[in-house]
């Protein structure tokens, strides 16, 4: 029997923010100090002769009973446990064993426990964990976990079919970075990733896997229930951006799916690239989705940033229309028109708003870093994949016919005819309805003006063309 008589303790155990304790062969705690007591949220006292393993949870009782064998020496095994204080708090302890208590025959006959508040190095473990498989920005699973899953999943593909993947990609990300900034970037990835986690179960693995890339995995889904997925989605994309408020930028996704179709052929990553195909179908086989998507953000970015206004851009269409009819343009000339009055000035959205305002020849300056706009606004379309055929007109919206325009300085005829177009409808509509305090012209004083600059500025037959129209059907 264990007599306490025999042991000796200092004042140092009594007082140490360790927690020690000793238990007999019976499993009773025979002493304990200040801080085990504590750490167990008790009174000293009230601990003296209670069995440890029934104040620890329940489901560590047998590994208590394996560890505190009296049959063989152990070399200090440890393990934690979790107890609920009397305020409701959950903490965690590290408890170490040291079979150290021996008789006069060397037999062991108690054990000497330590006991260590892990609680917050638990906390900091989790965040560690958390933080290692999860995106800090949307808060959806990361490349990483979803590498992980594949992997997993992968290996006993059959167990979780049927198993489809849907693959999504943000559109015109790259727009709202480069117009709006990184920060309405990030407002737009998290505001798609609420929309994408809210569709999906807890067991479906919905993951960020890239900048403007979201994967989900779903196992036990047949392609059916995935497509009509999608179809969710897209029509909670539709009721968000119906209710954006004025300073919310709509959002657009591309959606692919797959799913497994021969359990004996096929792997997760087959089914992965076939989703990711699909995918980028829908964002380039399409072409209304660019008009449905992206062309609408552009235009919101513009209006927002008092670049383009409603009105403006009605007019513009009106006389693009027109001169199409006048001039017997074939549809997608009359199409590329319609979309360059509607982005051309995009490349002005990346330009601080304070460069372009009250220009005049008194700020060339101003006037210099404003003209740059056209090559940043081909960058931006360059950069998006549904618009790339709109780049270059982008790009040459301000030559002039005499090539004294910018920003290659192209003449005559190789400057793209809607640019050629645009610009005189473009000159007209600014002239009859200036910016800032201009007073307006007259509509005989504008076709005036700009027949001046015909043959320098403008293509001369097209001025005529317009002029006729102008003058004939009358705007």
């Amino acid at each position: 029997m264990l007599n306490m008589d025999n042991i000796k303790f200092s004042k140092l155990v009594e007082n140490l923010q360790q927690g020690i304790g000793i238990i007999d062969e019976q499993y009773a705690i025979i002493y304990c100090n200040l801080a085990f007591a504590h750490m167990f949220d008790m009174p000293k006292n009230d601990m003296l002769g209670k069995k440890l393993y029934k104040i620890i949870d329940t489901n560590k009782r047998e590994i208590f009973k394996q560890y505190f064998s009296l049959d063989k020496k152990i070399k200090k095994p440890a393990f934690d446990i979790q107890i609920v204080t009397k305020d409701g708090q959950h903490k965690d302890i590290l408890i170490n064993i040291y079979p150290n208590i021996v008789n006069e025959t060397d037999d062991y006959i108690g054990w000497v426990i330590t006991a260590d508040d892990i609680t917050e190095q638990k906390k900091a473990e989790k965040n560690m964990r958390y933080f290692v498989f999860h995106d800090s920005l949307t808060g959806l699973y990361n490349r990483a976990y979803f590498d992980e899953q594949m992997a997993r999943i992968n290996k006993d593909l059959k167990r979780f079919s049927p198993l489809s993947i849907i693959s999504i990609d943000l559109d015109g990300l790259k727009i709202i970075n480069d117009t709006c900034g990184h920060e309405a970037g990030d407002v737009a990835l998290k505001k798609a990733a609420d929309i994408i986690s809210s569709v999906f179960r807890k067991t479906d693995v919905v993951a960020r896997i890239g900048g403007d890339e979201f994967c989900i995995i779903l196992p036990d889904t047949s392609y059916e229930v995935a497509a009509s997925k999608k179809a969710v989605l897209l029509s909670m994309i539709d009721e968000y951006n119906a209710k954006c408020e004025n300073n919310s930028i709509p959002i657009s996704i591309s959606i692919g799916v797959a799913a497994i179709q021969n359990i004996n052929d096929e792997t997760i990553y087959d089914i992965y690239q076939l989703a990711d195909s699909d995918m980028y179908k829908d964002k380039l086989g399409n072409l209304s989705i660019c008009e449905d998507r992206i062309v609408p953000m552009i235009e919101y970015i513009l209006k927002k940033k008092q670049i383009m206004d409603e009105s403006r851009l009605n007019r513009l269409i009106t006389l693009v229309n027109m001169m199409g009819d006048e001039l017997d343009l074939p549809e997608e000339i009359i199409d590329n028109l319609i979309m360059l009055s509607k982005i051309h000035d995009v490349g002005k959205a990346a330009i601080p708003v304070e460069e372009f305002i009250d220009i005049s020849p008194l700020v060339e300056e101003k006037y210099e870093v404003l003209k740059n706009h056209s090559q940043i606004g081909y960058n931006i379309i360059l950069r998006n994949s549904q618009l790339t055929n709109m780049a270059r007109l982008v790009l040459h919206h301000h030559e002039n016919w005499d090539g004294t325009g910018y920003p290659s300085g192209l003449k005559g005829y190789d400057i793209p005819i809607e640019c050629r177009i645009l610009s005189i409808i473009e000159e007209y509509d600014t002239l009859m309805n200036p910016f800032g305090s201009e007073l307006p012209l007259t509509k005989e004083k504008a076709l005036e003006n700009i027949k001046k600059e015909a043959g320098t500025k403008f293509d001369p037959i097209l001025v005529q063309r317009f002029v006729d129209v102008m003058e004939t059907k009358g705007y």
